[in-house]
C-alpha cells in the first residue's frame, strides 16, 4: 500500500512550526532598548527611526540565530558568506551576536550564544574561532576581535541586568575572566595580536575604548599602554608609503611597525576586516574625546564623505583606489557592490564632527532596511544592526549612564539629538524549542542532549496531529545520522494536518524524513504546504533567493514583476483590462549522496511560487460635452511563497535514507498601490 504523507500547517496567532521552533525573547533590563543616548562626545545621524533598527534585528535573528547544531543552546550561522562552509559558526560573529543581544535587551539570546561559546574553548579557555553546522572544531585557537567583543557585551551585560548570572556565576565576574585571559594570551608587548596562537597584527582589532573599561573592571594598568600601542601601529602603517597617509585606510595585517603583511595582491587590503577599523576607533571618541582617535577619523571620514555613503564599494587598495571584492555574487545577495560592513563603520566614523552630519544621514538611510549584503547575509546583516545602534545613540558604555550633574563638557558641543520615531521596541512571548518524534515515544539525543517529544493528537490551545492516522515502525537501521530512532518510526495518512499554537513571531521549522517503506522510485511522495499571512511594504519584498548546504546546492533564481499601467481617455470611453499574470519558480535541488544507500543526506530546499498578480483598471467617465479624463487604478497582488512539493525521498536517496529538509516559510501579502509595482519574493532562512 503506498502511504503519502501531507503535513499541513494551521496558524492561530502568527506562526506556526513543525519539529522546531524558536523565537526570539525579549526581557527587561536596566537599559531597554530604545535608549537614543547623547554620548560624552561627537554627534549622532539627524534622521533616525527606532522601528528600522528593530525590522533589521528581526531580520538579522531569523536569517542568523538557530539551535541547530548548538548543543540545546542557540549560535549565529554564516548562510551563505563565503569563504567557510555554509552554516558554519565563527567566534567573531558569537561576539557579535552577545553584543546585538545586551543592546537589544534579550537577555535570553545572550545567555545560550554564551552558553553554546563555552561548549567550544581552547586550551586557554578561549573560544576555537571557527565550529562547522555539526558543533566540529574547523579551526582551533581564539580570535582577539571575537573575545574582546564578548568581554565587552559580559561587561555591558551585568550593568543592563545586574542581577543576572549564567551557571549561577555573575556576568560580572565572567567578563573579568574573558578579559584576563585577553591580556595573558592575546597580547604581546602590550599590543594586540590575532589570537592566543596567531601572533601577527589585525588593527581592525584594535578597540580602545574597551581597554579603557577593561582596565577599571580587572585593575590591571597594562590595558592603558595596550590602547595607546593601538594608535601607535596606526599611525605607523599611514607612514609607510602606501598612498593612506591622507584616507586613513589601514592595512589588513601588519606589524608593529605598520609594514603591511598582506600577501594576497598588496597593497589591495582595505578589505573585509579593515573595514571595521573606524567604528573601533569612534568607540574611544564618542566616549572618551581621545584626540588621536579623533585625529583618525577625520582622515576616513574625509575620504569616505567625499565618494558618499551610496558609492561605497567593497574594497579599496591603500590609496584610495577602488577594488570591489565581491561583486558578481548576486545569485543569492543583493546586485551590485555595496557591504553593509563597508558602508555602516565608515558612516559611524562621521560622528566625529557636525562636517560630517549629511553624511551620517545617508549612511543611516543606506543601512536602513538591511539591503546591503553583497558581504553575505551573516557578516552584513550583522554590521547593519550594530550601525543603525551606534548612529541611533543605542550602542553605548553604560558605564557613563547616567550622566551625574549638569550637561557634561565636551568637545565638541553635543547637539541636541530628537528622535524622528520612538516605537515601543516589540516585546516577544517566550516560547520554548520543541523537537516531536512524529509517531514514536519520548527520545533523547545521546549526541546532543535535545529532547524529542513524544508524538500526540491535536488539542484547542496545543499541538498535535489531526486526522485519521496510522504509526508505522522498522527495525531496520538507519545510516548518516547520528540519531537512527529518530527515523525508525512515522505516522501517516492521506489527510493529516499537525497543528501548531504559537505566539506570533519568527520561526524556523525543520523536517527529517526517512524512507523506511518504499524501494524504488514513483513510490510514496512527502508534501508540505505551508501558509501564512503577513502584512509587508512592496519595497521589503524585492530580493533574491538561494538555498545553498555543504555538499548541496539548492536555489532560485529571483523573481520580479513589474507592472505598469499608463492609460490615456477621452470622452465617452469605458475600458476595462483584466490582466492575470502567473509566475512560478523552483529551481534547483542538487543531493550529494555519499555512500550507497541507507545514507542520511542533507536536502536543503527553496521554493518559491509567485502566483496570482491582477491588475484591475477603471477608466474613463464622460462629464459634459467636454473631454474629461479620470484614472481609478487598483492594483492588487497576491503572493504566496512557501509550497513545497514533490520530494520523492526513495527516488532521491534510496530506501531507509535519513533526509533532513529544511522549509523556509514565505509569504502571503495582499496590498492595495496606484500604479507601478515591483515584486520579489523572500522565503524565510534558517
Amino acid at each position: 500500500m503506498k502511504r503519502p504523507i501531507y503535513f499541513l500547517l494551521t496558524f492561530f496567532y502568527g506562526f506556526a512550526a513543525v519539529v522546531y521552533s524558536q523565537a526570539i525573547n525579549g526581557t527587561t533590563g536596566s537599559y531597554p532598548f530604545p535608549q537614543n543616548q547623547n554620548n560624552p562626545f561627537g554627534f549622532h545621524a539627524s534622521i533616525y527611526n527606532n522601528q528600522d533598527i528593530i525590522n533589521a534585528y528581526d531580520k538579522w535573528y531569523a536569517d542568523c540565530i538557530t539551535s541547530y547544531g548548538a548543543g540545546g543552546y542557540l549560535r549565529i550561522q554564516r548562510p551563505n558568506d563565503s569563504g567557510l562552509a555554509i552554516d558554519s559558526t565563527v567566534s567573531e560573529g558569537i561576539g557579535y551576536a552577545m553584543v546585538i543581544a545586551v543592546y537589544m535587551n534579550d537577555q535570553n539570546l545572550f545567555n545560550k550564544i554564551w552558553q553554546y561559546e563555552q561548549l567550544h574553548l581552547d586550551t586557554n579557555g578561549l573560544m576555537n574561532w571557527y565550529i562547522d553546522a555539526s558543533g566540529a572544531t574547523d579551526g582551533t585557537g581564539g580570535a582577539t576581535d571575537a573575545d574582546e567583543d564578548m568581554a565587552w557585551a559580559l561587561l555591558m551585560a551585568a550593568k543592563q541586568w545586574p542581577t543576572g548570572t549564567i551557571g549561577g556565576t555573575p556576568y560580572q565576574t565572567l567578563a573579568v575572566a574573558q578579559i584576563n585571559k585577553i591580556y595573558t594570551t592575546e597580547t604581546s608587548g602590550q599590543t594586540i595580536i590575532g589570537g592566543d596562537s596567531f601572533t601577527p597584527i589585525n588593527p581592525s582589532y584594535f578597540d580602545p575604548a574597551y581597554y579603557r573599561e577593561f582596565e577599571k573592571a580587572t585593575s590591571q594598568t597594562g590595558w592603558t599602554t595596550v590602547a595607546v600601542n593601538c594608535y601607535t601601529v596606526l599611525n605607523n602603517n599611514l607612514s609607510q608609503g602606501y598612498g593612506n597617509a591622507t584616507n586613513g585606510l589601514d592595512s589588513a595585517w601588519c606589524t608593529s611597525a605598520g609594514v603591511s603583511t598582506n600577501t594576497n595582491n598588496p597593497p589591495y587590503n582595505y578589505q573585509y576586516d579593515a573595514c571595521r577599523t573606524p567604528f573601533r576607533i569612534a568607540e574611544d571618541y564618542v566616549w572618551f574625546g581621545t584626540t588621536t582617535a579623533q585625529t583618525y577619523l577625520n582622515l576616513t571620514s574625509a575620504f569616505f564623505s567625499a565618494i558618499g555613503a551610496t558609492n561605497i564599494v567593497d574594497g579599496y587598495q591603500l590609496n584610495g583606489t577602488p577594488n570591489a571584492q565581491l561583486p558578481t555574487l548576486t545569485l543569492f545577495q543583493n546586485p551590485g557592490t555595496q557591504s553593509a560592513a563597508f558602508v555602516g563603520p565608515s558612516g559611524v566614523g562621521g560622528m566625529v564632527s557636525r562636517t560630517y552630519q549629511s553624511y551620517m544621514d545617508n549612511t543611516y538611510s543606506d543601512l536602513a532596511g538591511s539591503k546591503l549584503l553583497v558581504g553575505g547575509t551573516y557578516y552584513d546583516e550583522s554590521w547593519t544592526v550594530m550601525s543603525l545602534l551606534m548612529l541611533s545613540g543605542n550602542f553605548l558604555d553604560y558605564n557613563l549612564y547616567p550622566i551625574a550633574g549638569a550637561t557634561p563638557t565636551a568637545t565638541p558641543v553635543i547637539p541636541t539629538f530628537t528622535p524622528t520615531v520612538t516605537p515601543t521596541a516589540t516585546v516577544y512571548t517566550p516560547f520554548t524549542s520543541l523537537y516531536v518524534n512524529a509517531g514514536g515515544p519520548q527520545y533523547v539525543s545521546g549526541t546532543t542532549g535535545i529532547t524529542w517529544v513524544a508524538d500526540q493528537a491535536y488539542t484547542a490551545g496545543s499541538w498535535g496531529y489531526t486526522g485519521t492516522t496510522s504509526v508505522g515502525t522498522t527495525a531496520a537501521v538507519i545510516t548518516g545520522t547520528t540519531d537512527p530512532a529518530l527515523y525508525q518510526n512515522e505516522r501517516y495518512s492521506t489527510n493529516e494536518d499537525y497543528i501548531f499554537t504559537v505566539p506570533a513571531g519568527i520561526y524556523n521549522v525543520t523536517l527529517k524524513f526517512a524512507e523506511t517503506f518504499e524501494t524504488s522510485a514513483n513510490q510514496r511522495i512527502f508534501s508540505v504546504g505551508v501558509g501564512v499571512l503577513v502584512g509587508v511594504e512592496v519595497a521589503v519584498l524585492v530580493g533574491e533567493l538561494v538555498g545553498v548546504l555543504v555538499g548541496v546546492s539548492v536555489g532560485t533564481v529571483p523573481v520580479a514583476v513589474l507592472v505598469a499601467v499608463l492609460v490615456t481617455v477621452g470622452v465617452g470611453v469605458f475600458v476595462t483590462v483584466l490582466v492575470t499574470v502567473f509566475v512560478g519558480v523552483l529551481v534547483g535541488v542538487l543531493v550529494v549522496v555519499f555512500v550507497g544507500e541507507l545514507v542520511a543526506v542533507l536536502v536543503n530546499v527553496f521554493v518559491a511560487v509567485l502566483v496570482g498578480l491582477r491588475v484591475a483598471v477603471l477608466v474613463g467617465l464622460f462629464v459634459g460635452v467636454f473631454v474629461g479624463v479620470l484614472v481609478l487604478a487598483t492594483v492588487r497582488f497576491g503572493v504566496s511563497v512557501g509550497e513545497l512539493v514533490g520530494v520523492l525521498v526513495a527516488e532521491l536517496v534510496g530506501e531507509l535514507v535519513g533526509v533532513l529538509v529544511a522549509v523556509f516559510v514565505g509569504v502571503r501579502v495582499g496590498v492595495a498601490v496606484t500604479v507601478g509595482v515591483l515584486v520579489a519574493v523572500i522565503p524565510e532562512r534558517q
